[in-house]
């Protein structure tokens, strides 16, 4: 455990880094309260005339300084604001409620289609850029030494089973999705993210070996689930789907999650974390039927919704 004086002193020298970076900093409270904004961050806001610090930041921002709280993993996010892209960066402190948001202006990297791996290169994480067919386009200096480390060749021995369903799911439904790879002794929770425009997508990968998560140790179960499994938040987006469903999805020939879920999925998703209490309904698709149980996970806003096939059933 790290004595609460460390903590204030690791805080207090965050902030005077903070102070100094040319760059947008922020830090945040575990219920996104934000408690302090550097001077790049504050000629951010006149230069854009905004009236709230709330209006720089991503939707999802809460979301994001929960979840990256809870996983203590780096998490990003982008937002566009009068013409600016902004991608925010969250980064928990050791041990605290602190969270740290660092902002980058890549508006000047997207002048051209070549521009857009400058700011990967530089990633101390792994990024890859890929088609939706899965042809590679950039993998940057983190992703090669990974394979270096792991003594592998192919790019896509570090990604997920279900990579191409991934990124085809991604492109279609325009969330960000997430999916775990397991190799040798590392644990790599690789992000799916598709880009508005060009239909390249960005999988950023993030190294939670040395994280007890609770996050994506409850996923990590669902990963090897023979039965389809996925999460949503409290909008019943999804977050995550397993193998089972990108395989039943390829069978049926349907582009989204959605298509294969109830059609009072929000609404169960929203009643389930009302209630606090399990939900089921069923789905008939052309030639399956399928049986959802929706689970609220304790202490956050996701839900996990379990499938299981009803064979017999017309």
């Amino acid at each position: 455990m790290i004595a609460s004086e460390e903590l204030e002193i690791n805080i207090d020298m965050q902030d005077k880094f903070a102070i100094a970076n040319p760059n947008p900093v922020l830090s945040s409270c575990s219920d996104g309260v934000v408690k302090f904004i550097n001077p790049a961050a504050s000629i951010l806001i006149q230069e854009l005339k905004l009236n709230h610090i709330s209006s720089l930041l991503p939707d999802d921002h809460k979301g994001l300084v929960k979840a990256c709280q809870r996983t203590r993993v780096t998490l990003t996010s982008d937002c566009t604001i009068q013409g600016r892209n902004i991608t925010w960066s969250y980064q928990s402190i050791d041990e605290s409620d602190v969270v740290y948001i660092y902002g980058y202006d890549v508006s000047k990297y997207q002048l051209n289609n070549t521009s857009v791996e400058i700011l990967p290169k530089v990633n101390p994480n792994p990024v890859i850029l890929s088609t939706i067919d899965g042809v590679l386009e950039f993998v940057n200096p983190a992703a090669t030494l990974l394979l270096q480390d792991l003594q592998l060749e192919d790019v896509t021995d570090i990604l997920p089973v279900n990579h191409t369903c991934l990124l085809r799911a991604s492109s279609n439904s325009k969330i960000v999705l997430f999916e775990e790879k397991k190799l040798e002794d590392r644990t790599i929770v690789w992000a799916y993210k598709s880009p508005e425009s060009n239909g390249v997508i960005c999988i950023y990968g993030y190294d939670i070996s040395n994280f007890k998560s609770k996050l994506f140790s409850v996923e990590g179960i669902p990963r090897a689930n023979l039965s389809p499994v996925l999460s949503a938040d409290n909008e019943g987006m999804p977050k995550y789907i397993n193998y089972a469903i990108s395989k039943i999805l390829d069978e049926l020939g349907l582009d989204t999650v959605e298509d294969i879920l109830p059609l009072r999925h929000t609404s169960l998703v929203r009643a389930c974390l009302a209630t606090n209490t399990p939900l089921i309904e069923d789905h008939k698709t052309s030639n399956r039927s399928l049986l959802w149980t929706y689970h609220p996970v304790e202490g956050s806003d996701f839900i996990y919704i379990f499938g299981q096939e009803q064979y017999g059933v017309n």
